[in-house]
């Protein structure tokens, strides 16, 4: 016989798998669901350890999901700050539904976008008073960032927050900007107006 052929005992065919579990009638025991979970978290977790250069841990946290989660997890950036920086992605995304702005650059791979308009003809009382509060936020967060003192505060935050790119060159304009956020949302808790 050759050296390096196969032998083939049996039927045929390809040759059985090693190191897996069988059933009783030499069948391969599938895999669970959490056991495909555990093993896709961690390929997720190896690929955020290996291209963005966390720690284990870091890398399992929930804020390493976005570039200024990871930026709060390499960077001096207080919880405040992360929180309004949260707060501000979500006042953005109620900006754009009230005036029914679009992102000028979409993703050719959102396959579950929305097109169109909402089908709400604008007169509906609760749809009004959910948009001008909407309008309202925005323009109480852009006139926090425009008065902060820092000109690319605002720049800083669109890049970061929600392009959601991490611009490390744009770290100490991001903490200027959060802080005007972090301060106008702490106003908004306790009920103060800004002097």
């Amino acid at each position: 016989m050759a050296k390096g052929k196969r032998v083939r005992r049996g039927r045929g065919g390809r040759p059985l798998k090693t190191n897996v579990r069988r059933h009783a009638n030499g069948r391969v025991v599938e895999k669970s669901d959490r056991e495909k979970a555990k093993e896709v978290k961690a390929v997720m977790l190896g690929a955020r350890m290996r291209v963005h250069g966390l720690s284990p841990t870091a890398a399992n946290s929930h804020w390493a999901e976005t570039a200024l989660g990871r930026m709060a997890l390499r960077a001096p950036l207080t919880p405040a700050q992360h929180e309004a920086g949260e707060w501000y992605r979500a006042v953005r995304a109620r900006h754009r539904l009230a005036t029914d702005a679009r992102r000028q650059v979409v993703s050719g791979a959102d396959f579950e976008r929305v097109r169109g308009h909402d089908g709400n003809d604008g007169t509906d009382e609760s749809y009004v008073k959910r948009c001008a509060a909407a309008m309202a936020d925005y323009d109480a967060c852009r006139a926090a960032l425009l008065r902060c003192g820092e000109p690319l505060a605002y720049f800083a935050l669109e890049s970061v927050v929600l392009d959601n790119v991490e611009d490390w060159k744009l770290l100490g304009d991001l903490r200027c900007g959060l802080n005007a956020l972090a301060n106008l949302l702490a106003r908004r808790r306790t009920g103060t107006r800004a002097a």
